[in-house]
């Protein structure tokens, strides 16, 4: 039962049958003695019950005092619970011994006399004090809560004060500590920085601290208490993510809220903030209603985040450069020398005489050392990288021991060395792993071996170090009596471009590197290459490598020979996608020469429907171009992987690219292997025999080779001295197909007679990607008809154009113009005629309409579209449509609206259709 309700409601009723009410009784009722006796047993039982109701003051935590209004507020009563809570016994408050004004803490006394006095002046009947502190006898300081009614008498003057009062130290230090603790959090919060934000869900209102304000440079007052001065300054960028995480938080779905975003500031600069909050209260049913947290400024850990990861994409755009340069100076590189000595094989086996042959072959000599010394940088700098990673395939370890002392024996003969190699009888011949870096680690010590040793022998030893379950350790030694190493310099060994003689006076030449990529490619293996020597005697390199061994049952005889030998292909069934029309005629005529049955799709999209409305076992092999419209080769190969497995149907990827990261994507999606523009055609046949033998295609069925139409009939050689354009390059890749070169250039010089206009315009109109895909197509083709010089400004273009700069085309237009006009000079020369661009005199219904289904599949994609198929449609359109309809239309395509333009050219299709000078 609440107290204050019993002491409101049972004291008053008591106190007046007890006082006025026995009085106002007596003198009425002073001679009826019957009635006085009721009344008397009447206040005695009443008496008691304000008696049972006192005691429960003496009982409980509550005590309860009735003083008088006099200066010294003297007890008239007071519950026994007194001592409980004063220490003091109930006697001497009764008695006046201890007053209790006495007892009040010095510090609070006056606040209580203000509040008491205030009260009574108002002519409160009830009030309660605000929480004070008294003193016990023992000395203890405690918190009280008390509730003091007034007592008054019948004119309204104070008489008594009855007090309830608690003990509330408990709650009150409590409430202190959080206090303390509040003050504490605010400093180390205000020390940091921070701000502070104090959300009421329900009522949409935040409280935001100074620190908070004066964050974003604002003044206490200038900022309001409603979300949306917060809200309102977020970042547009950033609010959505800052809702979301806010929204997740309070359904559920997040266990914590933290969120980055930019604020914005009084001086109109935005700044990151760290925004941390805690929901702290809920209502019945577990929804949040209030919720704290904190924003810090973390603009410079943002700048430096930033910086950083510029940095790291700096780093790897370095990376990516020095890749790609270091893939053009191979390619820069090699080409020429590839030449050179392929020139110099050519002349040697032509009639020389004695020095002729001394000087070539020395210049053969230098050009191969040249060629190892490129190997070796490009392959340091893979090794470098972590670019290098072990193949893992069936291999003959007898073969490829034998195949290195094969090739080196010449040189052991020449200066008169004995070269032995002895393999282990006990090692298995069916090993799996990587031959070709194990070849490169063998060459290379035999190689040293032999260079720096001028007499005895070269000896490379291979033994079992090691054999548990099917893997072997096999140990590799090359040991020669050559001039061997002093102690001190073999630490130099392994060392990038450093040898143990480099006096400008040494003997032998060599980057040192050889060694340091043999000691990489030795650790890929899980072993380590060492080296004992002792100067004048000869030197030992020696190293161990890990192989599997193969279950025979497992092993293809094919793959342990190497053989490289190329059967016939005639029969196997071939889808070729290819959507570039040059392109697409080299490969048709070789897979014509080879016998191969095949069928062309123009892009992903076309191949993909053929392989569903024909099936897949309508082909052996697809061979699928990369960069395409509509469907891209890498998008075409993921739909038929869902249908077919790389088993069922091999897909070889045929494109220009030939960075490793583009074969990596090729292989990711499901392709087979990957072939580089340009090919040449032996090596479209190896691809295409290599897999098809794979699969078990080949069936040899005999099928009727296609026959090739003459381009046109042949005149006399060429007298000119033609520089840009090698045409017996560009014919060996055509297997020295003549006249399907000569239909190359034709094409060529039809399909980019104005490239350099176009390509202009691209840029001029900001269209980079097309650009691009331009220029990539051009590439390829220049390789293919071999123009050198315009491929290597091809190339250099595309590469400015990845790395976001808009390139220069005044260099390629002056090249592709002289390359232009060699195609014109070698057509003119062979066929005794120039090269004519259509016009409508030789366009018949059917090529007009044909032309119009073109240019209407480009606008139906928004794709720029070709020079050369605008002047071609501009010739047909003249000689019957209007000239503002023409201008119209090439005005929309000019401008890139492709949308007009297709309702432009949906007018014009309906006049040629009705055209009577064009019939079919």
């Amino acid at each position: 039962m609440d107290l204050t309700i019993v002491t409101t409601y049972f004291f008053p009723s008591i106190s007046i049958i007890s006082s006025s009410l026995a009085v106002y009784l007596y003198k009425k009722f002073k001679n009826n003695e019957v009635l006085l006796q009721k009344t008397y047993e009447r206040m005695t039982e009443e008496n008691k019950e304000k008696d049972r109701v006192l005691s429960l003051f003496d009982v409980g935590e509550i005590v309860m005092f009735k003083w008088k209004n006099d200066p010294n507020w003297s007890v008239e009563y007071v519950s026994r619970s007194v001592n409980k809570v004063f220490g003091y016994e109930r006697n001497l408050f009764l008695k006046s011994e201890v007053k209790y004004s006495s007892v009040i803490h010095p510090d609070d006394l006056n606040i209580v006399i203000k509040e008491v006095t205030e009260s009574v002046i108002s002519g409160k009947k009830f009030f309660t004090h605000r929480p004070y502190r008294i003193i016990t006898k023992q000395g203890e300081i405690k918190w009280l809560l008390d509730s003091t009614r007034i007592l008054r008498d019948d004119n309204g003057e104070v008489t008594h004060f009855l007090g309830y009062i608690s003990d509330i130290t408990y709650i009150k230090n409590s409430e202190l500590e959080i206090e303390a603790s509040r003050k504490l959090f605010q400093i180390a919060i205000e020390g940091n920085g921070d701000g502070l934000w104090d959300w009421n869900i329900a009522k949409n209102h935040v409280s935001f601290s100074k620190e908070w304000k004066a964050m974003f440079g604002f003044e206490d007052n200038e900022i309001g208490n409603d979300l949306s001065e917060w809200s309102k300054r977020v970042h547009k960028d950033d609010l959505a993510t800052v809702q979301k995480d806010i929204s997740d938080y309070l359904s559920g779905k997040s266990d914590k809220y933290i969120n980055s975003h930019r604020v914005l500031c009084k001086n109109g600069n935005f700044i990151w903030v760290l925004d941390r909050g805690i929901a702290i209260e809920w209502d019945s049913s577990g929804k949040p209603t209030r919720m704290v947290g904190t924003h810090s400024d973390i603009t410079e850990s943002k700048k430096l985040e930033e910086s950083l990861i510029k940095a790291r994409d700096d780093a790897e755009s370095a990376n990516r450069a020095k890749s790609s340069f270091l893939a053009n100076m191979s390619h820069e590189i090699r080409t020429p020398l590839n030449g050179i000595i392929g020139l110099i094989d050519l002349t040697l086996g032509t009639i020389l005489n004695e020095t002729q042959k001394d000087y070539l072959s020395k210049a053969k000599t230098s050009s191969k050392a040249l060629l190892n010394i490129l190997n070796d940088i490009l392959d340091y700098s893979k090794v470098e990288a972590g670019k290098i990673e072990l193949e893992n395939n069936p291999f003959s370890i007898k073969k490829t021991v034998q195949t290195v002392c094969d090739l080196f024996q010449y040189q052991a003969e020449e200066k008169h060395l004995k070269l032995t190699c002895n393999i282990n009888n006990d090692i298995p011949n069916n090993l799996k792993g990587d031959t070709l870096r194990l070849s490169q680690i063998l060459n290379n010590l035999v190689g040293n071996a032999i260079k720096f040793t001028d007499y005895g022998k070269v000896e490379l030893d291979v033994s079992i170090n090691n054999k548990l379950d099917n893997i072997i350790e096999l140990k590799f030694e090359v040991k020669d009596s050559g001039i061997g190493i002093e102690q001190e310099k073999l630490q130099r060994l392994f060392q990038p471009f450093s040898q143990a003689d480099n006096s400008h006076t040494r003997k032998y030449g060599g980057t040192g590197l050889g060694l340091v990529i043999s000691q990489r490619l030795a650790n890929l293996f899980g072993g380590k290459l060492s080296v004992k020597s002792e100067k004048g005697i000869g030197s030992n390199f020696y190293f161990t490598a890990k192989f599997e061994i193969l279950p025979m049952s497992t092993v293809d005889n094919s793959e342990l020979n190497n053989d490289d030998e190329v059967g016939s292909i005639e029969g196997i069934k071939v889808l070729l996608v290819e959507d570039n029309d040059i392109n697409l005629i080299v490969a048709s005529k070789n897979l014509q020469k080879f016998g191969v049955i095949y069928e062309t799709a123009k892009n992903g999209a076309e191949a993909t429907e053929l392989i569903e409305l024909k099936g897949g076992d309508k082909f052996d092999l697809i061979l699928m171009d990369i960069q395409m419209p509509i469907m891209d080769g890498y998008t075409a190969t993921q739909h038929i992987r869902k249908l077919y497995s790389k088993n069922l149907l091999p897909i070889i990827a045929m494109s220009a690219a030939v960075m490793k990261e583009d074969r990596e994507e090729a292989f990711r999606v499901g392709m087979n292997d990957h072939i580089s523009k340009p090919f040449k055609a032996i090596d479209l046949k190896k691809m295409i025999y290599k897999w098809s033998k794979k699969t078990n295609l080949i069936n040899h069925i005999k099928q009727d080779k296609i026959k090739t139409t003459e381009f046109l009939p042949k005149a006399e050689p060429i007298k000119r001295v033609i520089k840009l354009i090698d045409p017996k390059q560009g014919m060996e890749y055509l297997l020295d197909d003549e006249d399907l070169y000569y239909q190359l250039l034709d094409s060529f010089y039809k399909k980019y007679n104005l490239a350099h206009k176009y390509l202009k315009e691209l840029f001029d109109n900001n269209k980079i990607t097309d650009a691009k895909s331009y220029l990539h197509t051009i590439k390829g083709l220049s390789g293919q008809i071999s123009a050198q010089a315009l491929f290597n400004e091809v190339k250099y273009l595309e590469s400015e154009v990845i790395t976001g700069n808009i390139p220069n085309l005044s260099k390629f237009e002056q090249i592709i113009t002289e390359v232009l006009d060699e195609i014109n000079y070698l057509i003119s020369e062979k066929y005794n005629k120039n090269i004519q661009t259509t016009s409508v005199q030789t366009l018949n219904y059917n090529q007009c309409q044909s032309i119009f289904f073109e240019l209407e599949e480009h606008l139906k994609h928004s794709e720029a579209i070709h020079y050369n198929d605008i002047v071609a449609f501009k010739d047909c359109l003249h000689s019957y449509a209007s000239v503002d309809e023409v201008n119209q239309f090439f005005n929309y395509i000019e401008n890139y609206d492709f949308r007009e333009a297709m309702n432009c050219l949906d007018k014009i299709k309906t006049i040629l259709i009705k055209d009577s000078t064009l019939e079919k």
